[in-house]
């Protein structure tokens, strides 16, 4: 098995947001991503999102060795670590006082065949099996908590449209619950990290339908980006794909696996 990822992270085109805000990281030798997405307005945002991906790098690079069966404890507290930094430099001056951000990662691990995804906030990560697209976060607002209760309908928080209130963000309180599950790295799977301002464009069926196209991961990008565009990119937008696919090895082994057999039970 083996790994191909593309990102893209841009400015949008709102001239309300002047200053791109996200930030992305992508470290394919290493089976790391992360999507960052700040929030504050004119609180720095940018400089709470740079905060969160440098800890977060810095983290992974203490930890012993990439494939660690400890992995999900080992990025809960990277996690933890950014948003003890994001918090206390928002102390440091005025100009940063209220920032934080929201974050989506994924470890993918090749050598364990397991995936670590985490995120607090409304950036999201997404799986995509070859045939249909699974969100494998919840957003981290107050329309979610009430749709995953029970308190309200799908066709109410349409109504709500904006009214959508992210609470949980690293850096706004001294202590974070990111939520974090480990699941099966599946040779074949295809992965979509983003930030909202691709999904207030890109509806989760139309992500599936465009991940059924069978695009590259940077084909892919593009055309996220472009239907953005074409749709006014009213935010920040940042989105990375990250596909596992066969090595040559492995589509070796699995050619020889589907050989007709011989008589004596040898492979032809």
């Amino acid at each position: 098995m083996k790994l191909d990822a593309a990102l893209v992270c841009d400015r949008g085109l709102s001239p309300k947001r002047p200053i791109n805000e996200d930030r992305a990281l992508a470290l394919v030798d290493r089976g790391l991503f992360v999507v960052c997405d700040g929030i504050g307005g004119h609180s720095s945002g940018e400089v709470a999102s740079q905060l969160a991906v440098d800890t977060i790098e810095e983290a992974l690079g203490h930890a012993n060795g990439d494939d660690t069966d400890d992995m999900e404890n080992v990025l809960e507290n990277a996690l933890r670590y950014a948003n003890r930094d994001i918090f206390e430099a928002s102390f440091a001056t005025d100009e940063y006082f209220g920032m934080g951000t929201t974050v989506a990662l994924l470890h993918a691990s090749v050598a364990t065949e397991k995936a670590v995804i985490g995120h607090a906030g409304d950036s999201r990560v997404y799986r995509f099996d070859g045939t249909s697209l699974h969100r494998e976060t919840y957003d981290h607002t107050d329309v979610e908590d009430l749709l995953r209760t029970g308190r309200l309908s799908h066709d109410q928080a349409l109504l709500r449209g904006k009214q959508n209130t992210i609470n949980r963000a690293l850096g706004i309180e001294a202590e974070v619950q990111a939520e974090f599950k480990t699941i099966p790295l599946v040779e074949g799977d295809t992965f979509l990290l983003c930030s909202d301002g691709v999904n207030r464009h890109l509806a989760d069926d139309e992500l599936e339908e465009l991940f059924q196209d069978g695009l590259s991961p940077t084909e892919l990008v593009a055309e996220i980006k472009r239907r953005c565009y074409a749709r006014g990119a009213e935010d920040n937008l940042t989105a990375i794909v990250v596909a596992t696919g066969e090595t040559r090895e492995s589509t070796t082994r699995r050619r020889r696996s589907t050989r007709p057999m011989t008589s004596n039970g040898s492979r032809a």
